[in-house]
């Protein structure tokens, strides 16, 4: 199994144009069976067949399954995707939607499947991504936690429930948490000086994927 992951910028739908054709190409040529994808900016349920469709150049035909999150009221709703092609469609667990992983706030923030294997192992495969500081989607989750009283820094908060819909999976599951996270996992990862925001975020982020056995692919 090879896993891409992919900020398509909103060209994702786009039909037919150069950049779709040579992503959707090049996702098929490094022979990815389970690509997560951020910033899909469907902001319709029509944007989101066509995806789909073009989706097809990848597939080379076979049976997929894809998860998607949209949240057109929220900014340029950048939205999030899962796709699994080929075999491995058939074991995406969908039994009542449960296992279909999705961001209970609605912000578009998350989404993910949970694969099942041989011998009751299970691996739920999730694509996020944490809006920049002040972006437009960043002001939108922050309008709204405001309303509700609370405070915090939608990164912080993006990261936290992401975790929680972990948790609600259970035990015996591997995770691979794919994404744009906007924020580096240490100093390794920014060019420059960490602001103290980012090294309090950098921080949460290895704690709570400490706790949970997790760490980062490039560490």
């Amino acid at each position: 199994c090879r896993l891409g992951s992919i900020n398509a910028n909103g060209h994702v739908w786009v039909p037919h144009t150069a950049v779709v054709d040579s992503l959707w190409n090049k996702l098929h040529a490094l022979e990815v069976s389970v690509v997560a994808i951020q910033d899909t900016r469907l902001q319709n349920p029509d944007l989101q067949i066509e995806a789909q469709k073009q989706a097809s150049m990848w597939t080379a035909g076979a049976q997929n399954s894809f998860s998607w999150s949209n949240a057109p009221h929220l900014g340029k709703a950048e939205g999030v995707a899962v796709g699994v092609k080929g075999s491995l469609s058939s074991r995406v667990m969908k039994r009542k939607q449960a296992n279909l992983i999705q961001d209970q706030k609605g912000w578009n923030r998350f989404t993910g499947v949970v694969l099942q294997g041989q011998h009751n192992t299970k691996l739920a495969i999730i694509s996020l991504y944490v809006p920049c500081a002040n972006s437009t989607s960043w002001i939108a989750q922050k309008d709204l936690l405001i309303a509700k009283q609370d405070h915090r820094d939608p990164r912080e908060v993006a990261l936290k429930d992401v975790m929680e819909a972990i948790d609600k999976l259970g035990d015996n599951i591997r995770i691979i948490l794919a994404g744009d996270f906007n924020m580096p996992w240490n100093e390794k990862g920014r060019a420059g000086v960490m602001d103290a925001m980012e090294k309090k975020l950098s921080k949460l982020l290895n704690s709570l994927c400490e706790v949970r056995s997790m760490t980062s692919a490039w560490s």
